[in-house]
């Protein structure tokens, strides 16, 4: 039986809908016939491509109205995406977003009998090295936000110790794909900028990402979700597990669109503080999951900018 199979006619929650990688996961549970329940922190600006069946408008630092998400909607299973990205003066909201909401979201599915969630932390959890990044590699905390996300996996090993609720802990490196709008980072931004053919800076020329198309990280997220009837406990990277620096990306893009304005490449003082190598190792995801990427960076670029450039034009 397909995932697809697996996941039709259940219900299911998605917290972060409004967001990139939020509104493809709901989409695509959509799609496979699961009764879609979503929580967007604002209004949406457009229509998702296929809209979930309910969706509610508040915020999960919010116990009563996330409550009122959980008893209405009686998920079988969370997709826990909801996360403040950005700390520069605004720490209490990264805080109160990423460790007291995701408290919340776990909280509410014990209470309301969900058979697991699957939460999304993040690759900056990795200490720095240019080591391909294995899931017992040693972690890091760079930031208020790589602190924050670390703090949610805590909280997922202690509901699932303590609480008996099954948890699927997603660790993705650099998700890009359609729908993806230019505040989301390099590759969007710099596929903003080719397609009004303009020059596009980019500061961290040699440092090294590892992308990974959000179609296929989407498929990463639902194989867990089937697995969770097995494993209570899970932590998987979702990643290609190869690198590429983000002078190679940028110029891939503008090869790509065809643009005759050139970026420009430097490193900016700023690049020290973030890391340089994040690459991870999808072996684990593939023996846990049966998953593994299927879109090469160059079909899932040139779908990118595909959907990017008809956005512009629309």
């Amino acid at each position: 039986m397909s995932v697809g199979d697996e996941l039709s006619s259940r219900t299911v929650l998605v917290t972060g809908a409004g967001g990139f990688f939020g509104g493809h996961v709901a989409s695509r549970l959509s799609g496979v016939g699961a009764e879609v329940h979503s929580i967007h922190h604002s209004e949406p600006s457009q229509s998702l491509p296929e809209s979930p069946h309910r969706r509610y408008v508040g915020d999960v630092t919010d116990e009563q109205f996330l409550d009122t998400c959980f008893r209405e909607a009686r998920p079988e299973y969370v997709y826990h995406l909801a996360a403040k990205t950005t700390s520069r003066g605004e720490s209490a909201g990264v805080v109160e977003t990423n460790v007291t909401g995701t408290k919340n979201v776990f909280e509410k599915a014990v209470e309301h009998d969900a058979e697991g969630v699957v939460f999304t932390s993040s690759a900056y959890r990795y200490a720095d090295t240019r080591t391909a990044k294995t899931e017992s590699h040693p972690v890091a905390a760079s930031s208020l936000y790589d602190a924050s996300k670390r703090s949610g996996e805590r909280l997922a090993r202690s509901y699932s110790e303590n609480e008996g609720l099954s948890v699927a802990v997603a660790v993705p490196f650099l998700v890009y794909g359609p729908r993806q709008t230019p505040a989301g980072g390099l590759i969007p931004s710099a596929i903003a900028s080719a397609l009004e053919d303009e020059s596009f800076r980019v500061r961290c020329t040699d440092h090294v990402r590892d992308p990974v198309f959000v179609g296929d990280a989407v498929d990463a997220l639902l194989n867990a979700t089937i697995r969770l009837a097995d494993d209570d406990w899970m932590l998987f990277n979702v990643c290609g597990g190869t690198g590429m620096t983000a002078g190679e990306m940028v110029g891939d893009i503008y090869e790509l669109v065809g643009a005759d304005a050139r970026p420009t490449y430097d490193h900016a003082a700023e690049c020290e503080q973030t890391a340089s190598h994040l690459v991870g190792d999808p072996s684990h995801a593939a023996e846990l999951l049966d998953w593994k990427p299927t879109t090469s960076w160059r079909d899932g670029l040139r779908r990118t900018v595909e959907a990017a450039r008809r956005e512009s034009d629309s």
